[in-house]
């Protein structure tokens, strides 16, 4: 968790969501993000989830679609645990927003994560 001139950030692995190239939650995702659903469900805030990749093609789907349906993904999870829809967006960044290089498996790694923003309110 850590904070950007947006919001607050949850940022989750991918590999704590997700089976490699697979857009579905996995079956255990659903405690941790059961919980974040139920923080975000009294907060009048909106909130924004990212999808992030690494840079390694994936058979079949482009890092576009696969961190945008990612994204999509947690929307409808907590969407459907009880935070109004109209807070909700879905943002795919694909590869390029990387927090570590590329270069080596464990950069990659952490490439492949998710970012909650509980988004600062207009003023």
């Amino acid at each position: 968790i850590g904070m950007s001139q947006e919001g607050i950030v949850i940022s989750i692995s991918g590999n704590l969501l997700f089976y490699p190239g697979n857009v579905g939650l996995k079956p255990d995702s659903s405690v941790l993000l059961g919980r974040i659903a139920q923080a975000l469900h009294s907060m009048p805030n909106q909130v924004r989830v990212e999808g992030n990749t690494d840079n390694q093609a994936q058979p079949g789907m482009s890092n576009w679609t696969l961190s945008s349906l990612r994204a999509v993904s947690i929307v409808e999870f907590l969407q459907g645990n009880g935070v109004v829809s109209t807070r909700l967006q879905a943002e795919g960044l694909g590869q390029y927003k990387p927090v570590a290089s590329n270069a080596l498996p464990e950069g990659r790694a952490k490439n492949r994560h998710a970012d909650i923003v509980v988004l600062y309110p207009s003023t």
